[in-house]
């Protein structure tokens, strides 16, 4: 049987039993991988990742994402080379810029040039996890990792900017598309990838990820004052321009990113209108879902990654309606 790919990301804000105990659904449900962000200050991705790839059989495990920003190229490519190893070559390495305003300033990390810095961490992180030694600086020795590793990781990027997107075409085996299932995003997202691709001469299929927020809901529209704050979020990340191509209004926009500016982040929540939360998440009747993500996959996105920040229950609970009652639609015979 065959279809799209359908994954699923539990944001780690609830006990590491939790996080397993989903995994294990996950893994029951047929989903493809569990999606880990490094999201935060949150329970750490790569000890959860340990613990995932410990407690399941099948399901894959994916970092979703970690960035150079934060993390030295080096630790990313010899942690990724140990959880390949233990979870008997299950992972998904996905990098990417992070979340800039919540972590990367937070911490004291320069925040300018994340492209370059990402790009440059890619290219580090390959040819550790390829064998190659790296030279992180002019004066000190190269490096290489100390570890065999017996296959190619799969990296997938993180992107939602032109220029990460164009990246990822170049670079990497995956993108994960966060949130631009509406209106021209998805269009616009396969453009870049599709000109990262033709721009590095690469013949190789990129897998386009709709990272999306999607809930199974009888009554829509109840649901979505509990997104509100969630969209202000995606809002402040942007880009403006991915926004306005998703069909958030001009006017909400601006005034939803004037209070985040002033610091006033629980008006701002309050501003965003229903519109807006409509454009950016994916809240819907099984039927309906059906149809919304189908044109998600006409407009060139290959899988599809269930996106949570809800408690563990209310995303166990949305994970197995949505296996029961969407994903049967997408498989057909082959």
């Amino acid at each position: 049987m065959t279809g799209p790919a359908f994954d699923f990301c539990f944001l780690p804000n609830a006990p590491l039993a939790d996080t397993v105990d989903l995994a294990r659904l996950g893994e029951s449900l047929g989903y493809r991988t569990m999606w880990i962000p490094d999201q935060d200050f949150l329970h750490d991705p790569f000890v959860l990742a340990a613990a995932v790839a410990h407690a399941t059989d099948r399901i894959g495990v994916g970092i979703g994402i970690t960035t150079p920003l934060t993390r030295h190229s080096a630790h990313i490519a010899r942690v990724a080379a140990s959880l390949d190893e233990l979870s008997g070559h299950r992972l998904t390495l996905g990098l990417g810029s992070g979340n800039i305003d919540h972590v990367v300033r937070p911490m004291g990390f320069p925040a300018a040039g994340p492209l370059g810095r990402v790009r440059e961490g890619i290219a580090a992180v390959t040819a550790l996890l390829r064998g190659e030694s790296v030279s992180f600086a002019d004066d000190a020795p190269d490096v290489r990792l100390g570890v065999e590793v017996t296959r190619q990781i799969p990296l997938y990027l993180g992107a939602r900017g032109p220029k990460m997107l164009e990246l990822a075409g170049r670079t990497a085996d995956g993108v994960l598309v966060e949130s631009l299932f509406n209106g021209g995003g998805m269009e616009h997202a396969v453009g870049c990838v599709r000109s990262g691709l033709e721009r590095s001469g690469r013949s190789t299929a990129v897998d386009v990820v709709s990272w999306q927020v999607v809930v199974v809901s009888d009554d829509p529209r109840s649901e979505l004052d509990r997104f509100r704050s969630w969209v202000a979020r995606m809002i402040q990340v942007g880009p403006p321009e991915a926004m306005l191509r998703i069909g958030v209004e001009p006017e909400n926009l601006e005034r939803v990113l004037g209070l985040l500016a002033d610091g006033r982040a629980a008006e701002a929540t309050d501003a965003v209108s229903d519109e807006s939360v409509q454009c950016v998440v994916l809240v819907d009747t099984p039927d309906r879902l059906v149809e919304r993500i189908t044109a998600v996959l006409e407009r060139g996105a290959r899988s599809v990654s269930l996106v949570s920040s809800a408690s563990a229950e209310l995303t166990a609970r949305n994970l197995t309606r949505f296996a029961k009652e969407v994903a049967p639609a997408f498989t057909t015979a082959g």
